[in-house]
Order: C-alpha cells, then structure tokens, then sequence
C-alpha cells in the first residue's frame, strides 16, 4: 500500500512535466504559423495590384505543412487533412486555395493558436513556481528567517506557519497538474474544432472532382447523383404549354 502510494505521487509529477513539455513544444509551431498567418495577409494585400500571388501560394501552402505538424501533435485519434486537392497552373491551385472554407479556418488558427500557446505555458510555470516555493518554505525558514514574509496569502512568521504555507503549496501543485492537462485537452479541442474536416471542408472521394461533391448533414459529405452534376438538365417546360396526349410528337399543338 505504501509502495503504491509513494508511485501515484511520482506518476503524476512525471505526467504533468510531459504535458508541460507538450505544451512547450508547441509554441515553436504556434509562432511559426502565426508568422505565416501574417504573410499570408501581406502578400494577400500585395496580390491586389497583380503582385504577390506566387508569395501568397507559398505562404498558404508552407502554413497547411505546419498545421498539419499541429494535426499530429493532437492526442487521440489522428486527423484527417480537410483540404481539397489543388492542380493545374498557378492561378487555378489559387484558385482552389482561396476558395477552400478549410483556409480561412487556418488563419483563424494561427491567429489565435499563438496567444493560447503562451498563455497555456506561463500559467502552469507561474503554478509550479509557487508551488516550489511553499513546499521549499519550512527549510527556507529554518535557514533564514523572514526572508518570505508571505506566501500565497500565508503569513509565515514562525515553523507553523511555514508548514500552512507549503500545504498551501502543495495544493498548488495539484492544481497545477490539472491545469496542464486541462490546456492539453482544451488545445486539442480548439485544433479539432478549426483544423479538423467539417461537412464544408471534408475534400472530395478518389477520382471525383470536387466541383461534383457536396457535403450534406447526415453524413458529413456525399457525392451528388448524376442528375444534379453539371451540366444540369434543362427545365421542363410550363404546364400550359406542355403538349396534348397523343400529339407529343406535333408541337405546337395544332388547333382543332
């Protein structure tokens, strides 16, 4: 029993410095995507005078390479890239980028992923560091004495209230530890919410062009039937003038 509850403490120290390790892995990736989101507008502004265009396909497709960097850093099930398959010249791959729904949640993104990055990894670092300083307090107090004079709202004025201010600590640290993974889970859902395929971003089956695939709300995507594929068929013509039975084949219908 005793063995088993000295390991829980050491497990779940070890697993909050693997989240916390994840979290700060995860700033690299969340700067460079935020200075890619940034010239992706730049060259987007630049592209208005005729200018910039190749600028703007590099930018977008070197953010979808490390967004889908991102897609892998995802706990759980893997994701799926939503992006649509782009060929041709420059201006028709252009095309299909500027018009995939799946580039706009990108930016979205990057724009907001780099904030939470650094908020998700001061925070806790903020809580471990308090944390380390309550539980250091007993000792800190017995070698020097009222070098601290407070701790988290604790007076610590004697060895009683040095060992209130590192429970205070310790409380800390737990908190800590659910913080961390509380980020991880909430930077996975913010990933999957803008990154992962929707019903408008999901690209089309193999072999089908995506101009003939529509998303539907049962299953996410469906390809259309083959009455709907362009080119559609003509309207059929207005009830008064449709033809009389038996004299189909004599339009306009003769008067009797």
């Amino acid at each position: 029993m005793g063995a088993r509850g000295d390991e829980e403490p050491a497990s779940i120290a070890r697993q909050a410095v693997r989240d916390l390790r994840h979290l700060l892995t995860g700033v690299p990736v969340a700067l460079a995507a935020a200075l890619l989101a940034v010239a992706i507008l730049a060259s987007a502004a630049v592209s208005v005078v005729g200018v910039g265009l190749p600028l703007l396909h590099r930018a977008v497709t070197r953010s979808r390479t490390v967004l889908d960097r991102q897609r892998r850093r995802v706990p759980g099930e893997p994701m799926a890239s939503p992006y649509r398959p782009a060929a041709g010249s420059l201006g028709a791959r252009l095309r299909v980028l500027l018009t995939d729904p799946a580039s706009y949640r990108d930016l979205l993104f990057q724009l907001l992923h780099l904030p939470f990055s650094l908020v998700a990894v001061l925070l806790p670092t903020a809580f471990w560091l308090g944390a380390a300083q309550g539980l250091a307090l007993p000792v800190l107090y017995e070698l020097r004495p009222g070098l601290i004079g407070a701790h988290l709202g604790v007076p610590v004025d004697s060895p009683g209230t040095a060992c209130l201010a590192a429970l205070a600590g310790l409380l800390v640290a737990a908190a800590g530890c659910r913080l961390t993974s509380g980020l991880i889970h909430l930077e996975a859902w913010l990933t999957r919410a803008l990154l992962g395929p929707t019903a408008r971003t999901a690209p089309p089956p193999v072999g089908l062009p995506w101009w003939t695939w529509t998303p539907t709300s049962s299953t996410g995507c469906a390809a259309r039937s083959a009455a709907s594929r362009w080119p559609r068929r003509p309207p059929a013509p207005p009830l008064h003038c449709a033809a009389r039975v038996g004299t189909a084949s004599t339009w306009p219908a003769r008067d009797t």
